[in-house]
């Protein structure tokens, strides 16, 4: 085991990082994460991470982190995109309803 190389990949990762951070959000919004405990999480998606990179490097030396990692940024830009979009959907109709707002169609 090559602890270098690990820590190279791990330092390197951009998107996976990204992703995990959209998934927390993502977990709170559904109630799955509570107030608090998202560094909790943050930590354990790490752990998973460096024992993820730990496996590849010493089993699939080859595997090709940076393509993966850039994928994973694509994804997590998505969701954040589609998150953002779909709370401003929400958001702006508990705003409508909040300021009792009428049509002018009604005149």
């Amino acid at each position: 085991m090559n602890l270098d190389s690990i820590l190279a990949v791990v330092a390197g990762l951009v998107g996976l990082p990204a992703l995990w951070s959209v998934v927390i959000d993502l977990l709170k919004y559904f109630g799955v994460v509570n107030d608090g405990t998202a560094g909790k999480w943050s930590a354990g998606f790490n752990i998973v991470t460096l024992i993820a990179v730990a496996v590849l490097v010493n089993f699939l030396p080859s595997f090709d982190f940076a393509g993966v990692d850039s994928a994973l940024a694509e994804i997590a830009k998505f969701l954040a995109l589609l998150g953002g979009y779909i709370l401003q959907i929400f958001i702006t109709n508990k705003v409508h309803k909040a300021t009792n707002i009428y049509s002018f169609s009604k005149y």
